[in-house]
């Protein structure tokens, strides 16, 4: 009797419990963290996606917004979000509009090779211009790129500097030997320089791709030799992290690097 009792009571408990618990998850709701808008590309011969996040309160105020651009965009468009509010939250960055260019399925190949030169003049004269036009933007922009796109974004500072105020990579793809030396050596030229500012980061060697750690390394070399004393850079060194981890510190601190100064 006393068993049967105990079941009894164990499976009005439960039923409560799971009654209460339903009760308590309340209403299910879904959270947008941006709009999904595409792209005819003229220079890639194939409609591309954006992924745009706004700031909390761009339709109530009218002020115009910084714009970080976000390569590889599919992987870093909800980090970038969240890591951007936390930095305005406590005024390590500007409210600012998030602008991702996702891959399209298995062309990164062609967009980081043959094509690159396309994927460029894709950046500069359509995504450029269509932000431009759609939204109320700052003269002040931001490129990320992690890996192989985290190259690309400094090599894009190399030889078009002015599309960009501030460049950061995470883990960029460079070796030791990397044709990036020279185009460095010539952009240190550019009157600009003063006006940018680069951020890349790595890790160790044990969990890095092969070869990325002693390239950056050899990079922050190079730029502690020969770099301007204008050029506004930095290298950090991220310890005991992975090459698909790095992103995250890395726009973390970089966006607090590139906007640290302004905000004071």
């Amino acid at each position: 009797m006393i068993k049967l009792y105990f079941k009894v009571f164990s499976m009005v408990i439960f039923l409560g419990f799971n009654a209460y618990a339903k009760q308590e998850l309340g209403e299910r709701i879904q959270i947008n963290i941006g709009s999904k808008y595409q792209i005819k590309s003229q220079y890639l011969n194939e409609t591309r996606e954006l992924l745009i996040h706004l700031p909390k309160d761009y339709y109530s105020k009218d002020k115009s917004y910084p714009v970080i651009y976000l390569l590889d965009g599919n992987n870093h468009f909800k980090h970038s979000v969240s890591g951007l509010k936390v930095l305005t939250r406590y005024e390590r960055a500007p409210d600012s509009i998030i602008v991702a260019i996702p891959n399209n399925t298995r062309m990164r190949n062609r967009d980081l090779g043959e094509g690159r030169e396309g994927f460029i003049q894709f950046i500069e004269h359509e995504v450029l211009p269509f932000v431009a036009k759609n939204y109320r933007t700052s003269d002040v922009s931001t490129l990320f790129g992690h890996s192989s796109m985290g190259a690309l974004t400094m090599e894009i500072f190399a030889t078009k500097m002015a599309l960009f105020d501030h460049y950061i990579a995470a883990s960029p793809a460079i070796g030791v030997k990397t044709a990036l030396l020279e185009k460095f050596k010539t952009a240190f030229n550019n009157k600009q320089i003063s006006n940018t500012s680069l951020f890349f980061t790595v890790t160790d060697k044990e969990n890095e791709v092969v070869g990325f750690t002693e390239g950056n390394i050899n990079f922050d070399k190079f730029l502690t030799e020969q770099a301007p004393e204008n050029f506004n850079w930095h290298y950090e060194f991220i310890p005991e992290q992975t090459h698909m981890s790095t992103p995250y510190l890395t726009f973390y601190a970089g966006l607090s690097k590139a906007f640290n100064v302004s905000l004071k």
